[in-house]
C-alpha cells in the first residue's frame, strides 16, 4: 500500500471524526492507517503499528507466541476472515465476534461487530475495518433516555 494513505490529511480528518475504531488493512490483515478511536484497542507503541498484524497491535491472546495469523485459532478469526472475504469480492461483511485481548496479566473479552468493505484508494485495494463495541453501545443507549 502506498505511503500516500498515511499522509492524506483529508482522509485522516474524516476518519478521526468517526467515534468507532477504524482501520485500513491489507490482504494480510496488517494495519496501514487507523483513526483516533482505534487507539483504545492498540496495545503497543503507536510508532510500531504501521504494517503490523491487527492481533499483534491489539495484543490478541491468539497472537502469542508466534504472531497474528499463525495460531490455529487465527483460522476462525472473524476480523481476518472478514477482511479476506472483502478482498475476495464479497463486498460489505458484517459479523459479530468476541475478541480476547491481553491487558497486563488479565485477558479482556470484548464483544464486537466487525464490518469490512473493500476500498480502492489511489489505485490500490485495501479494506476498511470498523469495530463496534457492543457492550459500550448498549450502555450509551441506556443513558440516552435519561438525557432527554
Amino acid at each position: 500500500m502506498k505511503k500516500s494513505l498515511d499522509n492524506d490529511d483529508f482522509l485522516n480528518t474524516i476518519l478521526d471524526k468517526i467515534p468507532f475504531p477504524i482501520f485500513l488493512m491489507d490482504d494480510d490483515v496488517r494495519i496501514h492507517v487507523y483513526n483516533l478511536a482505534a487507539i483504545s484497542l492498540i496495545d503497543i507503541e503507536l510508532y510500531r503499528v504501521n504494517k503490523v498484524g491487527c492481533g499483534d497491535a491489539f495484543n490478541c491472546v491468539h497472537s502469542m507466541p508466534d504472531g497474528c495469523g499463525e495460531s490455529e485459532a487465527c483460522k476462525e478469526c472473524v476480523i481476518r476472515n472478514s477482511v479476506r472475504k472483502s478482498y475476495g469480492g464479497s463486498g460489505v461483511v458484517r459479523e459479530k465476534t468476541n475478541i480476547q485481548l491481553v491487558r497486563g496479566d488479565k485477558v479482556e473479552q470484548i464483544q464486537m461487530f466487525v464490518t469490512t468493505e473493500p476500498l480502492k484508494y489511489n489505485d490500490e485495494l485495501c479494506v476498511i475495518v470498523i469495530l463496534e463495541n457492543i457492550i459500550a453501545q448498549k450502555k450509551v443507549r441506556c443513558i440516552l433516555p435519561i438525557l432527554n
